[in-house]
């Protein structure tokens, strides 16, 4: 094992680039459509039908920022994304701020996933809802099972992320082609559930669908591993947004209208609800099958590819000395092993208290915090795009795209911070000026 403890050791490192701009692609597809798709209708069932405007919001800020990663990235292709393009534009500080919030994003999207794969494995094995040990093991095995294969080499787990890219998709579709046969503009009854206005509803929604969005800028983060950077990564990362948004937003409007929402608000797994419903009686059961084990496939690749980048961002911060230097240690294999495996250790104490301490409530207070841990990150990354330019763009002057850009971006940010419930406030908060001490410690060690 190596230990790489200088400031610019990735851009002396020479690594095979072993992802092209399929997989680039596949990487932030496979992010982005992991386990949302599968169980955020549950979540957002409970608002009403209202909840499609925050899919239509959530889809349209998601858009912009990949517009803004693919403008950046085609600029500064370097390793860590959005915490390269902080460093460069703002400094340590709100670099480091970038890279604690976002290694956060990582491990609780892992967790998070982790306990939609668990819900959706209760179809197969309904005696697992009541066994925690059970459950917990299950975890423990996918988990350290994906840590490994990325411990392995980027060339494997990218590889892993092509095919369940393409396995994950086809329920999707599947649900949303025939179920538009099926589809009632009757189960859009009732609209807004709330109690509360139209607008503060849809922010709401807004806030919890961001969760299902993650994961616009994940070909940025590896870029020394990416085939042609500059060209590839802008690509990869509009392709993906793209398709994910639009997947998401058709694939949400019929599942509304296939379904009644009190049925909804009482199932476990979404989509295989929706399945044995528009399946003829014979066949329901193997409908079933076929779109959960298309969830399960669709979690296990979100999973692969946030485990992926949960040992990047720290490594790429260690590098910079804004981590500690074991974070920077590299395996034989050029993997961030220690990273990985600290990560690994976290993202199981996070399962423990799912299984064991709050089964119930995890999985939205799992999502909200890292819904704003992103929004943290993604803010600092667009108030350093501006600078950034200047920096490397000779008489650069900001113009009306940049402007447009930056204000609508950070706008839909504000907005999706403003609608956390108080509960993640107060989570949050107090995250955040641990970064801030942590940040202290470090640089006080140097």
């Amino acid at each position: 094992m190596r230990k790489l403890d200088t400031a610019n050791i990735i851009e002396e490192i020479k690594p095979h680039r072993e992802l092209g701009v399929i997989t680039a692609t596949c990487l932030v597809i496979g992010n982005m459509i992991g386990c949302g798709i599968y169980l955020l209708p549950l979540s957002l069932s409970r608002l009403g039908s209202i909840s499609i405007f925050g899919w239509v919001a959530a889809s349209g800020g998601a858009f912009l920022i990949g517009l803004i990663f693919a403008r950046l990235s085609q600029l500064l292709p370097k390793q860590g994304g959005l915490f390269a393009y902080t460093l460069d534009g703002l400094g340590d500080y709100p670099a480091f701020i970038v890279a604690w919030h976002y290694w956060f994003v990582a491990w609780l999207g892992t967790s998070g996933m982790t306990v939609g794969l668990l819900a959706y494995l209760t179809i197969f094995f309904p005696d697992l809802a009541s066994s925690p040990y059970t459950k917990f093991i299950i975890a423990m095995i996918v988990v350290w099972g994906l840590t490994f294969i990325n411990y392995r080499g980027m060339k494997l787990a990218g590889m892993i992320q092509v095919v369940t890219v393409i396995l994950k998709i086809l329920p999707i579709l599947f649900i949303t082609i025939f179920g538009a046969f099926y589809f009632s503009p009757e189960y859009f009854k009732p609209f807004n559930l709330t109690g509360e206005t139209d607008f503060s509803a849809i922010g709401t929604a807004t806030s919890m669908a961001m969760w299902a969005f993650i994961g616009v800028e994940s070909a940025s983060i590896p870029a020394r591993y990416v085939k042609n950077p500059k060209k590839n990564i802008p690509r990869a990362t509009l392709w993906g947004v793209s398709i994910s948004c639009l997947l998401y937003l058709v694939a949400s409007f019929v599942l509304i209208g296939l379904v009644p929402n009190q049925e909804m608000q009482t199932s476990l797994a979404p989509y295989a609800t929706v399945a044995n419903t528009i399946s003829p009686p014979s066949y329901a059961s193997y409908m079933v099958g076929f779109v959960t084990f298309g969830a399960i496939v669709s979690i296990l690749g979100g999973m692969n590819g946030w485990v992926l980048l949960q040992g990047q961002m720290p490594y790429s911060a260690a590098c910079s000395g804004l981590f500690p230097k074991s974070f920077a240690r590299l395996s034989k294999n050029e993997t961030p092993l220690f990273a990985l495996v600290v990560t690994g250790f976290l993202i199981s104490a996070l399962l423990f208290w799912h299984c064991f301490l709050d089964s119930e409530n995890s999985f939205e207070i799992i999502i909200k915090l890292a819904g704003f841990s992103i929004l943290v990150c993604y803010i600092f990354t667009i108030a350093a795009s501006i600078l950034l330019k200047k920096n490397h763009i000779k008489n650069y002057k900001i113009g009306a795209v940049d402007i447009f850009l930056t204000t609508a971006a950070t706008t839909y940010i504000i907005w999706g911070i403003y609608n956390l419930d108080s509960l993640i406030k107060d989570i949050a908060l107090p995250l955040f000026l641990l970064s801030t001490l942590v940040f202290v410690f470090i640089r006080y060690r140097k």
